[in-house]
């Protein structure tokens, strides 16, 4: 075979493989459960959820309510006192000896919350809860990032750390003293999210 042939050939699967990538990055994905956008109100899935942390028991957890927000958490009955104010919550943890407190910073409604919802809701986790879902998000740089749709309100949920413990040398991130709040934690105290009566 010639070697302008051979050339020729190359630029044809190159053209070739180019005009597909170009093709499957300009589709319009539309998400795989939409929300009902037509009266502003947001809906919750329809589709089975992965019961992701579903069977905790947290009947003897305490209850933070915010009342401006209009939502309430549970947290574990060995953590300290709860605080609320317009946008968020903060629970005092039962780490020793430091003072940690585990702040969820809260969004409701928020357009550009919905438009990244719209956008980003296939491949992570949900759960059914008693008043609609949960979900995983994603963010940085805090420790997690959840959402939760109840009765057509979405909320978002960026969770961090404070503590007078400081964080070593050179550390980059939010510092949680000996990572003693995780994620899953997050998670666990979200999955108990319900309406104010």
């Amino acid at each position: 075979m010639k070697k302008s042939t051979l050339i020729a050939i190359i630029i044809i699967f190159v053209l070739i493989g180019g005009g597909v990538v170009w093709y499957v990055k300009n589709q319009k994905h539309e998400p795989v459960n939409p929300l009902a956008t037509e009266n502003g109100q947001v809906a919750t899935t329809t589709e089975p959820v992965a019961s992701f942390y579903s069977d905790i028991e947290t009947k003897d957890w305490k209850v933070c309510k915010n009342e401006i927000l209009g939502i309430q958490l549970k947290f574990p009955s060995t953590w300290g006192a709860c605080k609320t104010d317009i946008s968020s919550f903060s629970i005092k943890t039962e780490y020793k000896p430091y003072d940690v407190y585990l702040i969820a910073n809260v969004g409701k409604n928020i357009k550009e919350d919905i438009d990244y919802y719209i956008v980003n809701r296939e491949g992570g986790n949900y759960i059914k809860i008693k008043d609609g879902e949960i979900f995983d998000s994603f963010c940085a740089p805090a420790i997690a990032c959840n959402g939760a749709i109840l009765n057509s309100d979405l909320y978002f949920f960026s969770w961090d750390i404070k503590s007078n413990q400081s964080a070593p040398l050179g550390y980059d991130g939010i510092w949680s003293p000996d990572n003693n709040v995780t994620e899953e934690d997050t998670w666990k105290i979200l999955s108990t999210i319900e309406k104010v009566e």
